[in-house]
C-alpha cells in the first residue's frame, strides 16, 4: 500500500496512524523530492531500507512500529536531516528519541 502512493514530486508523506503493516518498501526512495516522511504508529516491521537514506529528508518519524536493524551509520550521512523520532521503533542502537539539530550535533 505504501509503495502505491509515491510519486517523484512528493515532498511530504504523512502516513502515521494508518495501521499499515509489513516492511517499508524500498520504492519509497523513488520520491526523489521527499523531504518529510512520517510513518509513526503503524505496524511496520523489518529494517528501514537503506535507499531511504539517499533522499533529501529533513524529517523522519517512525516511532511506535516493530522495526529492526540499525540506523547507524547511514543516518549520519544525511546532511539535510533536522529531526528524527524513532522511539519505540525497536531499531538497534536507539534507546530513546533521537534528534539531530540544525548545527549537525546530536542529542539522545
Amino acid at each position: 500500500m505504501l509503495a502505491m502512493i509515491m510519486t517523484d514530486g512528493l515532498s511530504l508523506s504523512a502516513l502515521s496512524n494508518n495501521d499499515f503493516s509489513g516492511e517499508i518498501p524500498p520504492s519509497l526512495s523513488k520520491a526523489k523530492n521527499l523531504r518529510e516522511l512520517a510513518l509513526s504508529t503503524n505496524r511496520l516491521s523489518g529494517s528501514i531500507p537503506p535507499e531511504l537514506w539517499s533522499l533529501p529528508l529533513t524529517v523522519f518519524y517512525a516511532e511506535n512500529n516493530q522495526l529492526s536493524g540499525s540506523l547507524f551509520p547511514p543516518v549520519f550521512n544525511i546532511s539535510t536531516l533536522v529531526d528524527m523520532y524513532v522511539r519505540d521503533a525497536h531499531c538497534s542502537c536507539i534507546a530513546n528519541s533521537y534528534t539531530k539539530i540544525l548545527t549537525n550535533t546530536y542529542t539522545l
